[in-house]
């Protein structure tokens, strides 16, 4: 399995492309390749199975392209490895940013680090048992990692927030519309109450000063179910803070299993920067989320793909975190 050997498997099919460079984990090997101007990706595609022999794998590589213009050949690991997020925090020391959040790891085994402050808002998608709840527990448990900060959740089948119902800084979990409506609603009372206090002390936004204000957090699981009301008040309140409300110290996250066109249209995808998609259902699903096709080739069980303000496309394996062990960490 080397970088060489690759190149020759190349050389003999005539495909116009050079493999860099190699990397081995624990989750598998990926090789890093970059193709000649005017070849074509579908040239190897169609050799994967090929390839996969000839270099003596039993699977067959996913191909992705990467955000620094290469693309890679990654043959999973048959083991089902599990990235623990507190074993992570224990390795890694915080990123230089003014919000980081801890995701998981790259397949090269460097941490995954998304920065709150310059992707506010996250729009998320997956299918069912994909990592999708995974990630959204990730993300709490990030959340919670910091001393001021409030929560609001929006769990409308009761089973993936309730856990955390007794947690002090979880101020509501709402469980269907008119609940969900209620807290944007006072999401938006609260935006504009800030940003009069912030008028007066001639401060533009609470990066200038922070910890004057609890950073307020919404998260939205099964959103289709409630973007699709007949009611379009909490859509439009939604389209109200998205624009505004980073400066107030108040982020929104929205998941959805179920994305499509006519439910998350372009108003809302605008004001979501950061975008992470586990494998979704179709190319469709995955164009819908991150505006590309790509996420319905991952193998599932955690792996995802990211798109934010900072980097293009980039894949990862999501760190797992308990929910009882979130509890037990911040009760």
């Amino acid at each position: 399995m080397s970088i060489s050997r690759l190149n020759e498997i190349l050389f003999s099919y005539k495909i116009k492309a050079t493999c860099i460079d190699l990397v081995e984990s624990k989750n598998g090997t990926v090789y890093y390749l970059r193709l000649t101007l005017g070849e074509k990706l579908s040239k190897i595609k169609n050799i994967r199975s090929e390839i996969a022999f000839l270099l003596k794998f039993d699977n067959i590589p996913e191909i992705s392209l990467l955000h620094n213009g290469l693309l890679s050949l990654e043959f999973k690991s048959d083991l089902d490895v599990t990235i623990n997020l507190q074993d992570l925090y224990k390795e890694y020391k915080s990123k230089n940013f003014d919000l980081p959040f801890l995701l998981g790891k790259y397949h090269n085994g460097e941490p995954v680090w998304l920065d709150m402050t310059n992707n506010p808002h996250l729009l998320i998608g997956g299918a069912t048992g994909t990592g999708k709840s995974v990630l959204l527990h990730n993300l709490i448990f990030n959340i919670l990692h910091y001393k001021n900060v409030e929560l609001y959740l929006t769990d409308t089948k009761l089973v993936e927030f309730t856990h955390y119902e007794n947690l002090r800084q979880v101020c509501n979990i709402a469980s269907d519309y008119s609940e969900c409506l209620n807290i944007v609603n006072k999401l938006d009372s609260m935006m504009e109450e800030r940003f009069f206090f912030l008028k007066r002390k001639k401060i533009s936004s609470l990066e200038e000063s922070p910890g004057l204000f609890n950073r307020s957090f919404f998260i939205l699981d099964e959103a289709a179910e409630i973007l699709s009301n007949k009611d379009k008040k909490f859509e439009e309140q939604l389209c109200k803070l998205a624009p505004k409300c980073r400066a107030a110290g108040i982020h929104l996250i929205i998941a959805t299993q179920r994305p499509s066109a006519d439910i998350l249209n372009g108003l809302i995808k605008n004001n979501f920067p950061g975008r992470i998609a586990c494998r979704t259902s179709s190319k469709i699903d995955s164009q819908i989320i991150l505006d590309t096709p790509g996420a319905e080739a991952l193998l599932g069980k955690g792996q995802a793909l990211m798109k934010n303000s900072a980097i293009g496309l980039s894949k990862f394996q999501i760190g797992f975190i308990n929910p009882k062990d979130v509890v037990k960490t911040y009760e």
